[in-house]
């Protein structure tokens, strides 16, 4: 008798005209590079040069996730303040788990979108906050509180 081969649970691909919660993510980040570029009148070359230092790349495009916050990161650095509001997530769990890491900003070095992304992978093996469920989210909200008090008792 021959063996199945074992199944694999693969997430469904997006229907047409939805997006991920990555692409959605990084489609923000591109905005937000892009109203920097505007709003500190860079030109051609000079936007070029400064994707080209950063990520290695010369298009948006190339650049994951990671590679555009550092671009964002430059532009703060270069004077760009952004004047937005990060749009609200639809599950309360989910926003808890961003108010969380709001609260610790000033307790970390760098408290980007990755790093909570990262933190949320080694927590519970998923990749960003919007696809965690309650369960999920109460472990990453539970790290979250023992890392602060960790980093606020260190200080």
């Amino acid at each position: 008798m021959p063996q199945a081969e074992p199944m694999h649970r693969v997430k469904p691909a997006p229907r047409e005209g939805e997006t991920s919660p990555l692409a959605r993510a990084r489609h923000r980040q591109i905005a937000q590079i892009q109203i920097a570029r505007k709003q500190l009148a860079m030109d051609e070359g000079t936007y070029r040069a400064v994707l080209l230092r950063i990520t290695g790349e010369r298009s948006l495009t190339a650049c994951d996730l990671s590679a555009l916050e550092k671009v964002v990161g430059e532009m703060r650095r270069l004077g760009w303040t952004p004047t937005g509001k990060r749009p609200t997530a639809r599950h309360p769990h989910v926003r808890k788990v961003y108010a969380m890491w709001t609260s610790m900003a000033s307790l970390l070095g760098e408290p980007s979108h990755a790093a909570l992304c990262a933190f949320c992978k080694r927590q519970t093996g998923v990749e960003l906050p919007e696809w965690l469920d309650g369960h999920q989210a109460a472990k990453v909200i539970e790290g979250l509180k023992a890392w602060k008090e960790r980093l606020a008792g260190g200080a």
